[in-house]
């Protein structure tokens, strides 16, 4: 099988040149099947690509081509592919599912199909605000040696690579951040959409390429036919280049001149020209002498609309703001007779969005189907009315496009869509309206929907030469008349300037290093990473779903989870909103509830704790949604009928399948079980030896603190017999009200440091401490027992010791002197009277700060002195990167062997 035959197999179309350069090397053609049977390293690339050229299918069969098809196992094991709108996430995502199916129905039996047929199982994994993944695609974090595909937003994919997963459990960000900078390939979809996400995607892989080198390759592919390179060059970027440290990065994609000048797809005309009212607006304070005046602009616009509609063909409306497309929708489906019209923006509901999405796509199908039969369309046509979500990654073909003014690469995403697929070069045509606007004070800034002011006015006379052009070279390709533009110098100069990214902040080494700690701070909070991410762009968002009760008689917050008996959140109930817009609205309501699963109920919420990924319940009372066009605030749009409020049933810590079989396991087997399992995923993935060993003695290790007492005692009672240690239990009598891992790593912390009779590295002692995500950098107290403990283990004289081993060799007592600020030791003097103080151990800040190692250029190593630094058997400066990871496969281990362990069912109680 060719690369030509495998993408053929998957999308049913032959692919372009480009898409085999990308997957086989450059010397691939896809008229000599001899250039398609190999493949090509990856590496950090740009991928500048017109729009409808099929970019998606390039990457995504790039990826399973060398990874999958070849089995080049210097290809990353996972796919992430990153987007900035939850539209473009679910059309990708079904997309990649229909690939998939189709390679492991063409696809011989052998090593390649029983990959295919696991990524059919576990991929894609949709990550946004809401979502719900299957039981098997859920998995997809404990199976770090296996193939997946993640496609999701840049909030919550940024968010995860920044070790502050939005919409997750604390415990789980370690394990997500691992895996998405190790043997991970990034594709960035649409880049010139993610504003502060394009810079930090630039600074992570050049943190991953240089200050903090994954364990395995990772690399990122950034897709954008109108960005430029600036984001590239960060200062850390340029520092490392001049210091000659930094891979280069690979040639950027482009299409050739032979292809493009066979591309009958890149022959397309789209003649553009403004559209005026015939309506005046006022001089001075227009608004407030003529209110009606947006009305009659509405009007007119919208009739116009109508009237250049035609049967049989699409008509694509694109707002900049909600609001105005709400409006514009509204008057048209007062005007549009038997033309159905369709309204598709990011604030519905996911039921509601899916089915207005699913109109347009079956009215394309049968568009495209009456092209290829060479026949018109018997169909009265549609009109869409739209917001930016239509800029990029659906795929339609309209006969004519009306835009509101936007900035030129908006502008240019959105002609795209216009005569896609080159077959009404004689009819199709563009209008730009501008939407007036009433000006700010003298001196502040003035916004058009979410765009400056500059941009806009910018654009204004881009579009403006470019429709004179237009009308000059009626048959000449859109292409072609760009170009031409660049000939004028002012012109071009406002074209390279639009095109260029706008600074935006990105984190630095030291700041990633920082985030290690997934702990709270001092004053119970975690650093705020939303800068990085979205910085103040107001698409951020939030997830709201709605429950009907009566707040007034007992507010939720009262109400016990036994007596929640509504439906838990599902995903396509969820809309997304602003989390600005939200604020405003929760002000005046005073009701929005998430979900604290620690204290497994509902939590009332205020608006200034409002941040984005969160998923908000809403009483069905305080409206705020309209069914026909989507989120709009306004109390007097509710729904008919909404169920009762249930619980969230959130995707939390994975270790909780531990206890869904209700079995009894012992102490003794699940840790064979887990080391065995460990030392597997350690083997597929190729650790180093030294690396390999800790793993083992992590899963031997890493719940022996079950075996005090305390954990022990809070077992039931009818327990299969009374000398067994027990690691799993159907249920517990009481809360242990303790960490059990806390308890593992202080008893690893006096045999290695006190007795030093260890068979293990240091770095065990963290694995074995961090293996639930909630034990990690930090050793503190618990607020509910006692002071003073460590972890909710009371601090004793003389100190706890363990069960486990005792009647084997000596105790295994608990050092708690690591948890200490400082260091314990004992103070002497020496010849010349002067006092000395010899440390008799590091605490476990120094024991962390070397396992990490320094954020700075050739940091120093072991500056703490807590490893052993010339011994190759220790481990350490792993960096952030690695280490999380080697959390993340000791847990991976336990997770799986928690699921699968016979162990014994529950006694039969007389």
């Amino acid at each position: 099988m060719t690369f030509a035959d495998f993408f053929q197999a998957a999308t049913r179309n032959k692919p372009y040149g480009y898409q085999c350069r990308l997957a086989c090397g450059s010397g691939a053609d896809p008229e000599k099947p001899e250039t398609l049977t190999g493949g090509v390293a990856c590496a950090s690339r740009l991928i500048d690509i017109p729009t409808g050229l099929g970019k998606t299918a390039a990457v995504v069969l790039a990826w399973l081509w060398n990874r999958i098809y070849l089995g080049d196992e210097t290809w990353p094991r996972r796919l992430v592919y990153c987007l900035p709108m939850r539209t473009l996430v679910e059309q990708t995502a079904g997309e990649i599912e229909n690939w998939l199916k189709r390679l492991a129905d063409r696809v011989p039996e052998g090593d390649e199909q029983e990959q295919l047929l696991w990524l059919c199982d576990h991929s894609p994994v949709i990550l946004m605000g809401g979502e719900e993944n299957d039981a098997a695609r859920r998995e997809w974090d404990i199976y770090p040696e296996k193939p997946a595909i993640l496609v999701g937003t840049q909030d919550m994919l940024l968010s995860r690579a920044l070790n502050r997963g939005y919409g997750m459990a604390r415990a789980r960000w370690p394990m997500h951040f691992a895996l998405l900078n190790n043997d991970a390939l990034w594709l960035l979809d649409e880049t010139q959409l993610m504003g502060p996400g394009l810079w930090t995607s630039a600074q992570l892989d050049w943190l991953r390429n240089d200050r903090f080198k994954p364990l395995r390759p990772c690399a990122t592919w950034w897709l954008s036919a109108t960005i430029g390179k600036t984001f590239l060059d960060t200062k850390d970027r340029q520092n490392a280049t001049k210091a000659a440290t930094l891979e280069p990065l690979a040639d950027t994609i482009k299409i050739s001149s032979s292809e493009d000048a066979k591309l009958t797809i890149l022959k397309a005309e789209r003649p553009v020209e403004f559209w005026t009212s015939i309506t005046k607006k006022s001089k001075g304070k227009a608004k407030n002498k003529d209110s009606n005046h947006d009305e009659i602009f509405i009007a007119t616009l919208s009739q116009a609309i109508c009237n250049e509609h035609q049967p049989g063909f699409l008509s694509l409306v694109v707002c900049n703001k909600v609001d105005t497309a709400q409006t514009i929708f509204k008057s048209l489906k007062l005007l549009a007779g038997e033309v159905e019209i369709v309204l598709l923006t990011s604030r519905f509901r996911v039921q509601d969005r899916r089915r207005y999405i699913d109109k347009l796509l079956a009215f394309e199908d049968a568009r495209k189907q009456a092209v290829r039969e060479q026949r018109p369309c018997d169909h009265p046509g549609l009109i869409c009315v739209s917001t930016q979500v239509v800029e990029a990654g659906i795929d339609v073909s309209a006969r004519r496009l009306w835009t509101e003014l936007a900035p030129w690469p908006s502008i240019l995403q959105r002609l795209g869509r216009l005569n896609r697929d080159a077959t009404l070069n004689n009819e199709a045509h563009a209008f730009v309206f501008e939407i007036p606007i009433e000006k700010f004070a003298q001196g502040k800034s003035v916004f058009v929907g979410p765009y400056s002011e500059e941009d806009i006015k910018d654009a204004k006379k881009i579009i403006s030469v470019l429709s004179k052009q237009c009308v000059e070279n009626p048959d000449k390709p859109i292409r072609k008349i760009i170009d031409q533009l660049k000939s004028d110098k002012s012109i071009n100069e406002r074209i390279e300037k639009s095109l260029q990214p706008k600074p935006e902040p990105f984190p630095r080494a030291y700041d990633l290093h920082g985030l290690f700690s997934t702990e709270p701070d001092a004053f119970g909070g975690f650093t705020d990473v939303s800068p990085w991410i979205r910085g103040t762009d107001t698409n951020a968002d939030v997830t709201v779903f709605w429950r009907d009760w009566d707040e007034t008689r007992k507010p939720l917050k009262r109400v016990k989870t036994s007596e929640l008996i509504g439906p838990t959140f599902q995903r396509q109930e969820g809309c997304a909103v602003t989390a600005f817009k939200l604020h405003s609205f929760v002000e005046k309501t005073k009701i929005a509830y998430v979900w604290n699963d620690k204290e497994d109920q509902w939590e009332a919420i205020r608006k200034n704790d409002i941040c984005p990924g969160m998923v908000i319940l809403l009483p069905a009372g305080s409206g705020g949604y309209s069914e026909e066009i989507g989120w709009t605030g306004n109390r007097s749009d509710r729904f008919s009928t909404v169920p009762l409020p249930g619980p969230y049933d959130a995707d939390g810590d994975r270790d909780t399948l531990v206890v869904t079989k209700l079995q009894w396991v012992s102490l003794e087997d699940h840790s064979t079980g887990v080391s065995t399992e460990a030392t597997r995923i350690g083997a597929d993935i190729g650790l180093p030896p030294a690396l390999q060993a800790a793993l083992f003695s992590a899963g031997a290790l890493h719940d022996i603190g079950k075996s005090l007492l305390q954990w022990q005692e809070a077992l039931p009672e009818n327990r299969p017999d009374r000398t067994t240690l027990w690691a799993k239990a159907p249920r517990f009598a009481k809360r242990a009200n303790m960490r059990h891992e806390a308890a593992s790593a202080l008893a690893l912390w006096h045999r290695y440091y006190r007795v030093r009779t260890a068979r293990f590295p240091a770095i065990t002692i963290y694995l074995v401490a961090a293996h639930h995500g909630l034990v990690r950098t930090v050793l503190s107290s618990r607020s509910t027992r006692p002071l003073p403990n460590v972890a909710g283990i009371p601090i004793t004289d003389p100190p706890l010791a363990l069960l486990w081993g005792k009647d084997v060799e000596e105790d295994w007592p608990l050092d708690f002197n690591c948890a200490q600020d400082g260091t314990n030791g004992e103070f002497s003097e020496d010849a010349d009277g002067n006092l000395l103080f010899t440390p008799a151990a590091p605490g476990w800040t120094a024991l962390v700060a070397d396992l990490l190692g320094g954020w700075e250029a050739n940091a120093p190593s072991n500056t703490a002195g807590a490893v052993p630094e010339n011994d190759a058997n220790e481990p350490h400066s792993l960096n952030p990167f690695n280490l999380a990871w080697l959390e993340t496969l000791l847990r991976a281990a336990d997770c799986r062997i928690s699921a699968i362990e016979p162990g014994f069912p529950e006694p039969t109680i007389p």
